[in-house]
């Protein structure tokens, strides 16, 4: 068990969530670290000067600055894919371990960078698509089968790589050197308030 995200300790999260980490899938040699790094090769392509955040950096003697620790903005620290967002109920754990217990691993696919951008937010959102149809299928039954508060009309699985000033990083969109290539997700991670995860195997 460990934080879910490296936004600081006071960043307070209000509903728990199923997510898929990076850590946790495979290719075809076995090698997760190389996918982190193409995850985090892609973040330093992305300009600091671009990169929003909400409270400012604080200086460190002999480092570099740090976010704030209620700082919720900025870089996206752990590679992850978000399956269902919004659970209400931890002990719904349980019923999705159940539920998912002969799901079976499943393949997604690495998609082109782009851009989430709502007019009523003072950021975007730089992401990396992801591609991947038993995914969609695996939201729509959490959605289903358990209360949530996921508002969004329509399921959009990505990786988020930072939050970025409006209509910065447009140069970074489109297909990239990971565009393509195929991963198996083997189980996926029930997501505490509380800032644990908790195991969800697919078979």
């Amino acid at each position: 068990m460990f934080d879910i995200l490296s936004k600081g300790d006071a960043v307070q999260y209000k509903s728990h969530s199923t997510q898929i980490n990076l850590v946790d899938c495979y290719d075809s040699v076995y090698n997760s670290a190389v996918m982190q790094n193409n995850f985090y090769f892609l973040q330093q392509h992305i300009k600091e000067e671009d990169v929003y955040r909400e409270l400012p950096q604080i200086l460190v003697p002999f480092s570099a600055p740090q976010d704030d620790p209620e700082e919720e903005y900025g870089f996206e620290t752990i590679p992850h894919i978000t399956a269902l967002y919004g659970i209400k109920e931890d002990k719904d754990y349980f019923g999705i371990r159940e539920k998912l217990k002969n799901f079976g691993e499943f393949e997604f696919e690495i998609g082109e960078v782009s851009g989430f951008r709502n007019n009523k937010n003072p950021y975007d959102v730089l992401i990396i698509k992801i591609n991947s149809k038993p995914l969609e299928d695996l939201h729509k039954l959490l959605k289903e089968n358990f209360e949530n508060n996921y508002k969004f009309p329509e399921y959009k699985p990505h990786m988020t790589l930072a939050y970025v000033k409006k209509g910065a990083c447009k140069e970074l969109e489109g297909r990239c050197f990971w565009t393509d290539k195929k991963y198996i997700c083997p189980k996926i991670q029930f997501s505490h308030i509380n800032k644990f995860f908790l195991e969800i195997p697919l078979k």
